[in-house]
């Protein structure tokens, strides 16, 4: 396909009936770009939750800030530090055969047993 000169003037100098126009032209509030994938902002920020679970830990203080320092030191977040610890733990161990090492950590379950 052979691009004609019509084609290749920029958007609003020539009309939709094909008469020249001035640049600017255009309605107001009309704007080029992809479509909004939300009506509102409330329906983008409940997707962006929905895709985005919050998840509180309990952390040792000294794992904290050896998170922070690697973080800071590849100039990434906390946040995507911890997450990318996660993944690569969940994909590089088979944690249904061997779901624990190091002592467990102990709570509730673990209480109930030792009275038991």
């Amino acid at each position: 396909m052979t691009a004609t000169v019509q084609n290749l003037r920029p958007r609003g100098f020539v009309s939709e009936d094909g008469t020249p126009s001035v640049l600017g032209d255009e309605p107001k509030g009309a704007k080029g770009g992809r479509p909004r994938k939300y009506a509102t902002e409330a329906e983008r920020k409940a997707a962006y939750r929905a895709r985005n679970k919050i998840v509180g830990w309990r952390l040792d203080p000294k794992t904290v800030a050896l998170i922070n320092e690697i973080a800071n030191e590849v100039d990434i977040s906390a946040n995507e530090l911890a997450n990318q610890m996660l993944k690569f733990a969940a994909a590089n161990r088979d944690w249904h055969a061997q779901p624990i090492f190091g002592r467990p950590l102990p709570n509730a379950a673990h209480k109930d047993k030792d009275k038991g």
